[in-house]
């Protein structure tokens, strides 16, 4: 039972990556502040969510492939995220109403082990 529900929850986050990423490309972040739980929403008003999603755009480039790497005991699911301009690892979490109540954005291990690979070759 506990693994047809983490099944049912990682197929949940991942409809909502995929729908989220194609707001994200079309400049729609209002869409994406709609799925916010309200938790969320008071942490990312709209127009801070327009301001981090902007900034993002402008510093990594659209999406162009998301990859699941992982589901963290059913609490988050990590995606490794392939922009334009750089490579993140994307951990989001859905709330039990299928509203995203959490969502973290950091450098991709794999791509810090290359630019650190490239600074020790200098």
């Amino acid at each position: 039972m506990k693994r047809l529900f983490l099944i049912l929850f990682a197929i949940l986050i991942s409809n909502s990556i995929f729908a989220q990423s194609e707001n994200y490309n079309a400049d729609q972040y209002e869409k994406i502040y709609d799925e916010f739980s309200a938790e969320m929403k008071k942490t990312l008003p709209l127009e801070k969510t327009k301001q981090f999603f902007s900034g993002l755009k402008s510093q990594a480039g659209k999406i162009e492939s998301k990859e699941f790497l992982s589901d963290q005991q059913g609490s988050y699911q990590s995606y490794k995220t392939k922009f334009e301009k750089m490579v993140l690892t994307v951990n989001i979490s859905l709330d039990q109403e299928n509203h995203i109540n959490g969502l973290i954005m950091k450098p991709n291990e794999v791509q810090k082990e290359i630019n650190s690979s490239n600074t020790e070759c200098t």
